[in-house]
């Protein structure tokens, strides 16, 4: 993924910017390892100021995702879990 390659620097100059701008073209587009990344950088500060209440709705939303990915697959329990976040979240 380019954006993995502009956070790290590998085959172009290091730009924590442009990563995050990248990683949530794909967040918007649903890939979640995305939107985990994006929050990582805004609890880390990298490529954006730094905001504890962006990085935990950013890593909310994709925990939300992982329960409702294990609810369609028949887990009782993450079905209760993804609710539970929704509710919690503001997105029921």
């Amino acid at each position: 993924m380019l954006a993995y390659q502009y956070g790290r620097g590998l085959g172009v100059s290091r730009n924590d910017a442009e990563a995050v701008r990248l990683y949530r073209l794909a967040a918007d587009r649903g890939y979640g390892r995305a939107r985990a990344q994006v929050g990582l950088a805004y609890e880390a500060g990298e490529g954006v100021a730094e905001s504890w209440t962006e990085a935990h709705a950013w890593c909310r939303m994709q925990a939300v995702r992982l329960f409702e990915h294990a609810e369609d697959q028949g887990d009782g329990q993450s079905k209760f879990f993804a609710r539970w976040l929704r509710v919690r979240a503001g997105y029921a």
